[in-house]
């Protein structure tokens, strides 16, 4: 088992069940309620999503004795992504980039803390073991996803396990394997933050509209996800 990730066992149940659903960061638990909801479209991943929603919350009661008011806004987001990838294809992520770095509001909007649960059943996803060294950039003026492209080492890297829950800060590079052979991957993701994910191509969970939410009534008003001239994938062939 590799040593920078955490893996959570449990029961997975029928999480890759071929359905082809394409869910992005859709809303599934809010600081309101301690229920999870998901959509019956999803009803055969949710031992899967109970699995990482039960670890999320066990991290989150643990920090909140010595600090009750430990992510008091935060909340769940699911993506659920499954496809028919053809040999030579990604699925996600084709370049080395972390989940929260850089976007519309990335001068005041930086997660103060925040993890992420994934789970794949083939073609795991890579990660790289060296960091890269930020401290000396400008956001405000270079694109940090380029540097992070160009400072990814291949030769050191480690790959997730498959079918297995793998716990995950945001910060953590990584990105999308090709595949060899025509084949379905399905990928699931649960985010923890204290965030609003408001970009277009968010999914709205129809069970949590015109609920308010951190006084603010969902769905949240779109925010366009990249800001000019930063965030340009430059797509490199690493296979």
């Amino acid at each position: 088992m590799d040593e920078r990730l955490v893996y959570v066992d449990g029961d997975l149940g029928e999480f890759n069940k071929k359905t082809n659903l394409c869910v992005y960061n859709m809303l599934i638990r809010t600081p309101e309620s301690a229920e999870i909801i998901i959509p019956s479209e999803l009803e055969h991943s949710k031992e899967a999503i109970k699995l990482m929603s039960n670890h999320a919350i066990s991290i989150i009661n643990k920090y909140k004795l010595n600090n009750p008011k430990f992510m008091d806004n935060f909340k769940f987001y699911l993506t659920y992504d499954q496809k028919t990838l053809n040999s030579g294809e990604q699925h996600r992520g084709p370049n080395p980039h972390t989940d929260d770095i850089q976007g519309p509001r990335y001068n005041n909007d930086k997660s103060r803390v925040g993890f992420e649960y994934i789970l794949s059943d083939n073609t795991p996803t890579i990660f790289y073991k060296n960091p890269t060294e930020l401290s000396f950039s400008n956001e405000n003026k270079e694109d940090l996803w380029n540097l992070i492209e160009d400072n990814a080492d291949e030769m050191a890297t480690y790959k997730a396990e498959i079918n297995k829950v793998g716990f995950m800060n945001f910060y953590q590079i990584h990105r999308g394997d090709y595949v060899q052979t025509k084949t379905d991957r399905t990928f699931i993701k649960l985010c923890v933050t204290e965030k609003l994910f408001d970009a277009d191509s968010d999914t709205v969970n129809p069970h949590l509209s015109n609920n308010v939410i951190n006084g603010i009534s969902y769905p949240w008003k779109i925010t366009s996800r990249k800001s000019p001239g930063f965030v340009k994938f430059v797509k490199k062939n690493r296979m």
